[in-house]
């Protein structure tokens, strides 16, 4: 589970991911826009292939390390490293 609620905690999550595209924090742009649901689907399938080439526990370890809210659903609480 990731903590992406402030732009800084999605920056820090977008960085581990190695995205620099996503648009969702532009100004003006609205992702339920039906103009842009395909680029949100896109960035979100990306997302999904991301993630899929590291366990967990790797992860983990990666979001934690800049201060990401992560956590497995092992866990009872998210991290307390956020991203101030």
């Amino acid at each position: 589970m990731l903590g992406a609620l402030t732009p800084s905690n999605r920056d820090a999550i977008r960085g581990v991911l190695g995205i620099d595209d996503d648009p969702s924090d532009t100004p003006g742009f609205d992702g339920s826009d039906p103009a842009n649901q395909r680029k949100v689907e896109q960035i979100r399938a990306r997302i999904r292939a991301i993630l899929a080439e590291r366990n967990v526990d790797e992860w983990t370890r990666r979001f934690e390390a800049v201060g990401a809210p992560v956590a497995s659903r092992k866990d009872k609480a998210p991290s307390r490293n956020h991203v101030r």
